[in-house]
Protein backbone atom coordinates (compact mmCIF):
# COMPACT_ATOMS: atom_id res chain seq x y z
CA UNK A 1 0.00 0.00 0.00
CA UNK A 2 1.82 3.05 -1.25
CA UNK A 3 -0.08 5.75 0.63
CA UNK A 4 -2.78 6.39 3.18
CA UNK A 5 -5.00 7.44 0.28
CA UNK A 6 -4.68 3.98 -1.27
CA UNK A 7 -5.37 2.43 2.10
CA UNK A 8 -8.53 4.48 2.58
CA UNK A 9 -9.77 3.51 -0.90
CA UNK A 10 -9.23 -0.22 -0.31
CA UNK A 11 -10.67 0.04 3.20
CA UNK A 12 -13.83 1.69 1.84
CA UNK A 13 -14.24 -1.20 -0.60
CA UNK A 14 -13.76 -3.66 2.24
CA UNK A 15 -16.65 -2.03 4.10
CA UNK A 16 -19.00 -1.51 1.15
CA UNK A 17 -18.41 -4.67 -0.91
CA UNK A 18 -17.69 -7.20 1.82
CA UNK A 19 -18.75 -6.12 5.29
CA UNK A 20 -22.12 -4.49 4.58
CA UNK A 21 -23.59 -7.41 2.59
CA UNK A 22 -22.01 -9.87 5.05
CA UNK A 23 -23.96 -8.33 7.93
CA UNK A 24 -27.15 -7.89 5.88
CA UNK A 25 -27.15 -11.41 4.48
CA UNK A 26 -26.66 -10.18 0.90
CA UNK A 27 -24.29 -11.13 -1.91
CA UNK A 28 -20.72 -10.75 -0.71
CA UNK A 29 -18.02 -9.61 -3.13
CA UNK A 30 -14.35 -10.01 -2.41
CA UNK A 31 -12.67 -6.57 -2.28
CA UNK A 32 -9.00 -5.87 -3.02
CA UNK A 33 -7.03 -7.43 -0.19
CA UNK A 34 -5.42 -5.28 2.48
CA UNK A 35 -1.77 -6.18 2.95
CA UNK A 36 -0.72 -7.04 6.53
CA UNK A 37 1.61 -4.01 6.42
CA UNK A 38 -1.55 -1.86 6.62
CA UNK A 39 -2.02 -2.90 10.24
CA UNK A 40 0.16 0.02 11.29
CA UNK A 41 -2.15 2.43 9.41
CA UNK A 42 -5.34 1.25 11.12
CA UNK A 43 -4.99 3.54 14.13
CA UNK A 44 -5.29 6.60 11.89
CA UNK A 45 -8.70 5.42 10.67
CA UNK A 46 -10.23 4.28 13.95
CA UNK A 47 -13.28 6.52 13.52
CA UNK A 48 -16.36 6.61 11.25
CA UNK A 49 -15.10 7.96 7.93
CA UNK A 50 -17.88 7.02 5.52
CA UNK A 51 -21.65 6.66 5.50
CA UNK A 52 -21.12 2.93 5.03
CA UNK A 53 -19.09 2.90 8.26
CA UNK A 54 -22.00 4.43 10.14
CA UNK A 55 -24.40 1.89 8.64
CA UNK A 56 -22.09 -0.95 9.69
CA UNK A 57 -21.98 0.47 13.22
CA UNK A 58 -25.79 0.63 13.34
CA UNK A 59 -26.17 -2.92 12.01
CA UNK A 60 -23.69 -4.29 14.52
CA UNK A 61 -25.34 -2.42 17.37
CA UNK A 62 -28.79 -3.78 16.49
CA UNK A 63 -27.44 -7.34 16.29
CA UNK A 64 -25.46 -6.90 19.52
CA UNK A 65 -28.62 -5.92 21.38
CA UNK A 66 -29.90 -9.45 20.81
CA UNK A 67 -27.12 -10.60 23.13
CA UNK A 68 -26.33 -7.72 25.48
CA UNK A 69 -27.80 -4.30 26.34
CA UNK A 70 -24.79 -2.39 24.98
CA UNK A 71 -25.05 1.40 24.81
CA UNK A 72 -22.61 1.58 21.90
CA UNK A 73 -20.18 -0.57 19.98
CA UNK A 74 -16.55 0.28 19.15
CA UNK A 75 -16.76 0.20 15.36
CA UNK A 76 -14.48 0.96 13.67
CA UNK A 77 -11.51 0.17 15.90
CA UNK A 78 -8.12 -1.05 14.63
CA UNK A 79 -8.64 -4.59 15.91
CA UNK A 80 -12.16 -4.83 14.45
CA UNK A 81 -10.94 -3.63 11.04
CA UNK A 82 -8.17 -6.22 11.30
CA UNK A 83 -10.80 -8.90 11.95
CA UNK A 84 -12.78 -7.79 8.88
CA UNK A 85 -9.59 -7.82 6.76
CA UNK A 86 -8.77 -11.32 8.02
CA UNK A 87 -12.24 -12.58 7.10
CA UNK A 88 -11.96 -11.09 3.61
CA UNK A 89 -8.70 -13.02 3.12
CA UNK A 90 -10.33 -16.24 4.33
CA UNK A 91 -13.20 -15.71 1.88
CA UNK A 92 -10.81 -14.95 -0.98
CA UNK A 93 -8.89 -18.20 -0.43
CA UNK A 94 -12.11 -20.16 -1.03
CA UNK A 95 -12.62 -18.69 -4.52
CA UNK A 96 -12.74 -21.65 -6.96
CA UNK A 97 -10.88 -19.61 -9.60
CA UNK A 98 -7.75 -19.81 -7.45
CA UNK A 99 -7.59 -23.53 -8.26
CA UNK A 100 -6.47 -22.63 -11.79
CA UNK A 101 -2.69 -22.99 -12.38
CA UNK A 102 -2.30 -19.35 -13.43
CA UNK A 103 -3.67 -18.19 -10.06
CA UNK A 104 -1.19 -20.15 -7.93
CA UNK A 105 0.95 -17.10 -7.15
CA UNK A 106 -2.10 -15.07 -6.13
CA UNK A 107 -3.27 -17.93 -3.88
CA UNK A 108 0.17 -18.29 -2.26
CA UNK A 109 0.37 -14.55 -1.56
CA UNK A 110 -3.13 -14.38 -0.06
CA UNK A 111 -2.44 -17.52 1.99
CA UNK A 112 0.67 -15.95 3.51
CA UNK A 113 -1.13 -12.67 4.14
CA UNK A 114 -3.99 -14.46 5.87
CA UNK A 115 -1.60 -16.08 8.34
CA UNK A 116 0.05 -12.70 8.97
CA UNK A 117 -3.32 -11.05 9.68
CA UNK A 118 -4.20 -13.85 12.11
CA UNK A 119 -0.90 -13.32 13.92
CA UNK A 120 -1.61 -9.56 14.11
CA UNK A 121 -5.00 -9.98 15.79
CA UNK A 122 -4.90 -8.78 19.40
CA UNK A 123 -7.33 -10.11 22.03
CA UNK A 124 -10.52 -8.06 22.57
CA UNK A 125 -10.09 -5.11 24.91
CA UNK A 126 -13.72 -4.95 26.11
CA UNK A 127 -16.94 -6.92 26.26
CA UNK A 128 -18.38 -4.71 23.51
CA UNK A 129 -15.49 -5.47 21.18
CA UNK A 130 -15.67 -9.19 21.98
CA UNK A 131 -19.37 -9.23 21.10
CA UNK A 132 -18.80 -7.38 17.81
CA UNK A 133 -16.03 -9.79 16.85
CA UNK A 134 -18.37 -12.68 17.61
CA UNK A 135 -21.06 -11.14 15.39
CA UNK A 136 -18.58 -10.73 12.52
CA UNK A 137 -17.55 -14.37 12.80
CA UNK A 138 -21.16 -15.52 13.13
CA UNK A 139 -22.08 -13.68 9.93
CA UNK A 140 -19.06 -15.17 8.16
CA UNK A 141 -20.01 -18.70 9.26
CA UNK A 142 -23.48 -18.13 7.75
CA UNK A 143 -22.04 -17.63 4.24
CA UNK A 144 -23.38 -19.91 1.53
CA UNK A 145 -22.26 -20.50 -2.05
CA UNK A 146 -24.40 -21.76 -4.91
CA UNK A 147 -22.55 -24.11 -7.23
CA UNK A 148 -24.06 -24.81 -10.65
CA UNK A 149 -23.03 -27.20 -13.41
CA UNK A 150 -24.71 -26.98 -16.83
CA UNK A 151 -24.37 -29.49 -19.63
CA UNK A 152 -25.12 -28.59 -23.24
CA UNK A 153 -24.71 -30.56 -26.44
CA UNK A 154 -21.19 -29.17 -26.96
CA UNK A 155 -19.73 -28.40 -23.51
CA UNK A 156 -20.00 -28.55 -19.71
CA UNK A 157 -19.93 -25.28 -17.73
CA UNK A 158 -19.19 -24.81 -14.05
CA UNK A 159 -20.30 -21.71 -12.15
CA UNK A 160 -19.08 -21.95 -8.56
CA UNK A 161 -20.46 -18.99 -6.64
CA UNK A 162 -21.02 -17.00 -9.81
CA UNK A 163 -24.14 -16.09 -11.81
CA UNK A 164 -24.92 -18.03 -14.97
CA UNK A 165 -24.60 -15.84 -18.13
CA UNK A 166 -27.80 -15.63 -20.14
CA UNK A 167 -26.26 -17.05 -23.29
CA UNK A 168 -25.31 -20.32 -21.54
CA UNK A 169 -28.98 -21.23 -21.02
CA UNK A 170 -30.30 -19.70 -24.26
CA UNK A 171 -32.25 -21.98 -26.63
CA UNK A 172 -32.45 -24.77 -24.05
CA UNK A 173 -34.21 -27.34 -26.24
CA UNK A 174 -32.05 -26.82 -29.28
CA UNK A 175 -28.78 -26.82 -27.29
CA UNK A 176 -29.94 -29.55 -24.86
CA UNK A 177 -29.29 -27.46 -21.74
CA UNK A 178 -29.36 -29.51 -18.52
CA UNK A 179 -28.60 -28.43 -14.96
CA UNK A 180 -26.66 -31.38 -13.56
CA UNK A 181 -25.79 -29.59 -10.32
CA UNK A 182 -27.56 -26.76 -8.56
CA UNK A 183 -26.52 -26.91 -4.93
CA UNK A 184 -26.06 -24.44 -2.10
CA UNK A 185 -23.02 -25.25 0.01
CA UNK A 186 -22.34 -24.20 3.58
CA UNK A 187 -19.08 -22.53 4.61
CA UNK A 188 -17.94 -25.67 6.45
CA UNK A 189 -18.48 -27.76 3.31
CA UNK A 190 -16.69 -25.21 1.12
CA UNK A 191 -13.67 -25.26 3.45
CA UNK A 192 -13.67 -29.07 3.44
CA UNK A 193 -13.79 -29.24 -0.36
CA UNK A 194 -11.06 -26.61 -0.71
CA UNK A 195 -8.82 -28.41 1.78
CA UNK A 196 -9.07 -31.53 -0.40
CA UNK A 197 -7.98 -29.48 -3.42
CA UNK A 198 -4.92 -28.07 -1.66
CA UNK A 199 -3.68 -31.19 0.13
CA UNK A 200 -0.12 -30.23 -0.79
CA UNK A 201 -0.43 -27.01 1.26
CA UNK A 202 0.04 -27.80 4.97
CA UNK A 203 -2.15 -26.11 7.54
CA UNK A 204 -4.99 -24.94 5.30
CA UNK A 205 -7.77 -26.17 7.60
CA UNK A 206 -5.88 -25.13 10.73
CA UNK A 207 -5.64 -21.58 9.32
CA UNK A 208 -9.42 -21.26 9.61
CA UNK A 209 -9.47 -22.86 13.06
CA UNK A 210 -6.79 -20.49 14.33
CA UNK A 211 -8.44 -17.48 12.72
CA UNK A 212 -11.86 -18.23 14.21
CA UNK A 213 -10.35 -18.71 17.67
CA UNK A 214 -8.35 -15.46 17.47
CA UNK A 215 -11.23 -13.42 16.04
CA UNK A 216 -13.80 -14.46 18.64
CA UNK A 217 -12.88 -15.95 22.02
CA UNK A 218 -16.64 -16.02 22.67
CA UNK A 219 -17.33 -18.36 19.75
CA UNK A 220 -17.02 -21.61 21.72
CA UNK A 221 -18.77 -20.10 24.76
CA UNK A 222 -21.84 -18.95 22.83
CA UNK A 223 -21.85 -22.12 20.68
CA UNK A 224 -20.84 -24.71 23.29
CA UNK A 225 -20.17 -28.35 22.48
CA UNK A 226 -19.08 -31.23 24.75
CA UNK A 227 -15.53 -30.69 23.47
CA UNK A 228 -15.33 -27.14 24.92
CA UNK A 229 -12.21 -26.36 26.92
CA UNK A 230 -12.78 -23.45 29.32
CA UNK A 231 -9.32 -22.11 30.11
CA UNK A 232 -8.49 -19.11 32.29
CA UNK A 233 -8.58 -16.68 29.36
CA UNK A 234 -12.11 -17.71 28.44
CA UNK A 235 -13.24 -17.84 32.07
CA UNK A 236 -12.62 -14.11 32.47
CA UNK A 237 -15.59 -13.33 30.19
CA UNK A 238 -17.92 -14.85 32.80
CA UNK A 239 -17.35 -11.80 35.02
CA UNK A 240 -19.71 -9.65 32.92
CA UNK A 241 -23.28 -10.13 34.10
CA UNK A 242 -25.11 -9.79 30.80
CA UNK A 243 -22.55 -11.74 28.80
CA UNK A 244 -22.70 -14.50 31.41
CA UNK A 245 -26.48 -14.66 30.99
CA UNK A 246 -26.08 -15.07 27.23
CA UNK A 247 -23.49 -17.83 27.72
CA UNK A 248 -25.73 -19.48 30.30
CA UNK A 249 -28.64 -19.53 27.84
CA UNK A 250 -26.37 -21.06 25.20
CA UNK A 251 -25.32 -23.84 27.60
CA UNK A 252 -28.93 -24.60 28.46
CA UNK A 253 -29.63 -25.40 24.79
CA UNK A 254 -27.54 -28.57 25.17
CA UNK A 255 -29.23 -31.87 25.97
CA UNK A 256 -29.10 -32.95 29.62
CA UNK A 257 -26.32 -35.51 29.23
CA UNK A 258 -24.03 -33.16 27.27
CA UNK A 259 -24.76 -30.25 29.63
CA UNK A 260 -23.95 -32.13 32.84
CA UNK A 261 -20.81 -33.74 31.44
CA UNK A 262 -19.55 -30.42 30.06
CA UNK A 263 -20.19 -28.54 33.32
CA UNK A 264 -18.56 -31.31 35.30
CA UNK A 265 -15.49 -31.30 33.05
CA UNK A 266 -14.93 -27.53 33.10
CA UNK A 267 -15.51 -27.34 36.87
CA UNK A 268 -13.10 -30.18 37.66
CA UNK A 269 -10.49 -28.59 35.39
CA UNK A 270 -10.96 -25.26 37.18
CA UNK A 271 -9.72 -26.69 40.48
CA UNK A 272 -6.17 -25.86 39.41
CA UNK A 273 -6.97 -22.25 38.40
CA UNK A 274 -6.10 -19.22 40.56
CA UNK A 275 -8.97 -18.37 42.90
CA UNK A 276 -10.54 -15.52 40.87
CA UNK A 277 -10.88 -17.68 37.76
CA UNK A 278 -11.85 -20.77 39.76
CA UNK A 279 -14.57 -18.79 41.53
CA UNK A 280 -15.97 -17.58 38.20
CA UNK A 281 -16.20 -21.11 36.78
CA UNK A 282 -17.68 -22.69 39.93
CA UNK A 283 -20.23 -19.88 40.34
CA UNK A 284 -21.17 -20.11 36.67
CA UNK A 285 -21.57 -23.89 36.80
CA UNK A 286 -23.80 -23.69 39.86
CA UNK A 287 -25.88 -20.97 38.21
CA UNK A 288 -26.42 -23.08 35.08
CA UNK A 289 -27.10 -26.22 37.15
CA UNK A 290 -29.72 -24.46 39.23
CA UNK A 291 -31.48 -23.09 36.17
CA UNK A 292 -31.39 -26.55 34.60
CA UNK A 293 -32.84 -28.09 37.78
CA UNK A 294 -35.64 -25.52 37.98
CA UNK A 295 -36.54 -26.09 34.32
CA UNK A 296 -36.61 -29.89 34.51
CA UNK A 297 -39.72 -31.69 35.68
CA UNK A 298 -37.87 -34.22 37.81
CA UNK A 299 -34.17 -35.16 37.70
CA UNK A 300 -33.59 -38.75 36.63
CA UNK A 301 -30.91 -40.92 38.21
CA UNK A 302 -29.79 -42.06 34.76
CA UNK A 303 -28.62 -38.48 34.05
CA UNK A 304 -25.78 -38.79 36.60
CA UNK A 305 -24.06 -42.00 35.61
CA UNK A 306 -20.85 -40.41 34.33
CA UNK A 307 -18.20 -39.08 36.69
CA UNK A 308 -18.61 -35.52 35.40
CA UNK A 309 -22.41 -35.56 35.72
CA UNK A 310 -22.36 -37.01 39.25
CA UNK A 311 -19.78 -34.38 40.23
CA UNK A 312 -22.16 -31.66 38.99
CA UNK A 313 -25.04 -33.05 41.01
CA UNK A 314 -22.83 -33.40 44.10
CA UNK A 315 -21.66 -29.82 43.67
CA UNK A 316 -25.23 -28.53 43.61
CA UNK A 317 -26.29 -30.70 46.55
CA UNK A 318 -23.37 -29.72 48.76
CA UNK A 319 -23.70 -26.02 47.90
CA UNK A 320 -26.75 -25.84 50.16
CA UNK A 321 -24.60 -27.04 53.09
CA UNK A 322 -22.34 -23.98 52.84
CA UNK A 323 -23.85 -20.70 53.98
CA UNK A 324 -21.86 -18.56 51.52
CA UNK A 325 -23.07 -20.64 48.57
CA UNK A 326 -26.58 -20.96 49.96
CA UNK A 327 -26.86 -17.17 50.00
CA UNK A 328 -25.44 -17.02 46.47
CA UNK A 329 -28.03 -19.44 45.10
CA UNK A 330 -30.91 -17.70 46.88
CA UNK A 331 -34.20 -19.04 48.28
CA UNK A 332 -36.26 -21.64 46.45
CA UNK A 333 -39.96 -22.34 46.32
CA UNK A 334 -41.19 -25.51 48.12
CA UNK A 335 -41.68 -27.21 44.74
CA UNK A 336 -38.15 -26.41 43.59
CA UNK A 337 -36.68 -27.35 46.97
CA UNK A 338 -38.26 -30.80 46.55
CA UNK A 339 -36.12 -31.24 43.44
CA UNK A 340 -32.99 -30.46 45.46
CA UNK A 341 -34.04 -32.95 48.15
CA UNK A 342 -34.66 -35.56 45.48
CA UNK A 343 -31.16 -34.90 44.18
CA UNK A 344 -29.75 -35.28 47.69
CA UNK A 345 -31.50 -38.64 48.11
CA UNK A 346 -29.89 -39.87 44.89
CA UNK A 347 -26.43 -38.86 46.12
CA UNK A 348 -26.19 -42.11 48.09
CA UNK A 349 -25.43 -43.94 44.85
CA UNK A 350 -22.57 -41.64 43.87
CA UNK A 351 -18.91 -42.34 44.71
CA UNK A 352 -17.88 -40.93 48.09
CA UNK A 353 -14.74 -39.47 46.53
CA UNK A 354 -16.88 -37.44 44.09
CA UNK A 355 -18.95 -35.92 46.90
CA UNK A 356 -15.80 -35.16 48.95
CA UNK A 357 -14.15 -33.52 45.93
CA UNK A 358 -17.19 -31.31 45.35
CA UNK A 359 -17.37 -30.37 49.04
CA UNK A 360 -13.64 -29.56 49.14
CA UNK A 361 -13.95 -27.31 46.10
CA UNK A 362 -16.86 -25.39 47.63
CA UNK A 363 -15.03 -24.98 50.95
CA UNK A 364 -11.97 -23.46 49.27
CA UNK A 365 -13.78 -21.24 46.79
CA UNK A 366 -15.79 -18.11 47.46
CA UNK A 367 -18.79 -17.18 45.28
CA UNK A 368 -18.16 -14.77 42.45
CA UNK A 369 -20.43 -12.12 40.84
CA UNK A 370 -22.63 -11.79 43.93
Amino acid sequence: MSSTGDFQRVYSQLVELFLMPLLQGGEVKIPPLLAPSCFELLEAFAKPITEADLRVARLLHIQALNLLPLKSIPWPSPSLIACAATLSHLAYLLDPLLSKPWYQRAFARAYGWAYEWVDHLPPPESVGEAVVRHLLLQSFRALRRRDITINTWIATYHFWGRPVPWNVTALPKLRRVRFTLNEERSLAEIIRLKSQEVKNIPGFTSLYEQAFARISPLDTLLNPTPALELDENKAQWLSDRFLRMAICNAFLQLDTSSLLELLGKITINATSYPHPHRALVVSFSLEVLLLWLLATSHPQETSFRSQEASFCAALLCKAWDHEKWKQRLGPLSPKDWDKVLHLKRMSGSWPTSTIEQANFLLEHTSPSFC
